[in-house]
């Protein structure tokens, strides 16, 4: 929460690229102080910041993604994104049973943290937060980087430079107020809406407790060695999601992801419902809800995460973004602070099947609210979406 906040105002000023790198200088020296301190204040301090570093740098890495790729190659992008992310969930869990202790670990985030950095340092900003500050000659230049010399790039220029006289000045004060305007305050809504119940009882539940809620099934086997397992489904789902999105459409992807976890979450309260029983034979349910749902994930967010960005206008993309970044990180402590009390209120068997319902409802919201935005641009998306709202009764 306290990372979008933030950033919120910076990434007007300064753009995705900067505050991306400035964010992963202050990851390496908050891992840096982590490895090295004694004290416990300070301890709890670099967690904190480390908190705030991760969300900056997933919101933006998204927008800055988003708004650089080209309408055809958005979604196996972000895939790829989504990939390395899978890939460094995992990392901690293989240097767990490694036998490395967490200091050993954090020494090697520092020098991962860092590796990016040259890289990004040598590419330009977004070309369409460019616009948003009146730099148009760096429009060009940016555009032109990112399509190749020999791509025609006056089309694209032409259609970035009218949506941005449309919408005004890029400051933060009316990239936020843009948010409350129609047709960007319904879309707004959705998402946000959205974006309480993943990090609420979606797949993030399952990401953040998977440990406890394998012990809970008293299963035989180590959860330590069953999360990687799960973690590696992710990544396998994601890589198949980078694969297939030439192929299918962005909606189709992320409607089976959603309704996959549904039904998964509603296996894990079946199995609390027959161990109830004393029913023999079940031990493999829990596991292989677990799965299905990290798996799940892997095929469903890295194309709604580009959705998010996609669906949202030039003006106030970057600032919408973290703003549902917020609100993920809001409920996402509500969840920490019920989860428990839910297990002892309601039963086992009661709290998975609310997730489940309550999961059901985004495959819905995505099927008929909103549109399919793969291999389209981003400023027909936002015309296409004001047209909508107009026709809507």
């Amino acid at each position: 929460m306290a990372g979008a906040c933030f950033s919120w105002p910076l990434s007007s000023l300064m753009g995705q690229r900067i505050i991306i790198v400035l964010g992963l200088f202050l990851s390496a020296f908050v891992w840096l102080t982590l490895i090295l301190t004694t004290s416990l204040w300070v301890l709890y301090l670099a967690r904190f910041t480390h908190g705030m570093c991760l969300n900056l740098l997933s919101a933006l890495s998204t927008s800055y993604m988003v708004e650089t790729a080209d309408k055809n190659s958005r979604g196996w992008q972000n895939g790829i994104l989504y990939v390395c992310k899978s890939v460094g969930l995992l990392v901690p869990a293989i240097a767990t049973m490694a036998g490395l202790n967490w200091r050993q670990t954090g020494t090697l985030y520092c020098v991962l943290s860092l590796v990016p950095i040259p890289s990004l340092l040598l590419l330009p900003d977004s070309p369409r937060w460019l616009m948003t500050r009146g730099r148009n000659t760096d429009v060009q230049k940016s555009l032109k980087y990112f399509r190749g010399d020999n791509c025609e790039i006056e089309s694209e220029y032409s259609s970035i430079a009218a949506q941005a006289v449309m919408e005004g000045p890029g400051n933060i004060c009316h990239q936020t107020s843009m948010l409350f305007r129609a047709p960007t305050r319904h879309t707004m809504g959705l998402l946000l809406m959205m974006m309480l119940i993943i990090y609420f009882g979606g797949s993030q539940l399952v990401i953040t407790y998977l440990v406890p809620i394998l012990q809970l099934t008293k299963t035989s086997i180590d959860p330590y060695q069953i999360s990687i397992l799960c973690f590696m489904s992710r990544i396998l789902s994601a890589i198949l999601f980078v694969c297939l999105t030439h192929r299918l459409k962005r909606k189709p992807l992320i409607i089976a992801g959603f309704i996959s976890t549904s039904l998964s979450y509603g296996m894990i309260g079946l199995y609390f419902i027959l161990e109830r029983f004393e029913v023999s034979g079940i031990s493999w349910m829990p596991i292989a809800a677990i799965l299905i749902i990290l798996f799940s994930d892997g095929c469903a967010f890295p194309g709604y995460h580009t959705m998010e960005g996609e669906l949202l206008p030039l003006s106030c993309r970057t600032t919408g973004i973290l703003a549902l970044k917020c609100a993920g990180g809001i409920s996402g402590v509500v969840n920490n602070m019920t989860y428990e009390e839910m297990i002892v209120a309601l039963g086992k068997d009661a709290t998975f099947l609310f997730y489940g319902a309550l999961g059901a409802i985004c495959p819905f919201v995505v099927m008929f609210r909103f549109q399919e935005t793969h291999g389209v641009a981003l400023e027909k998306l936002t015309n296409n979406i004001g047209q909508e709202r107009r026709t809507d009764p």
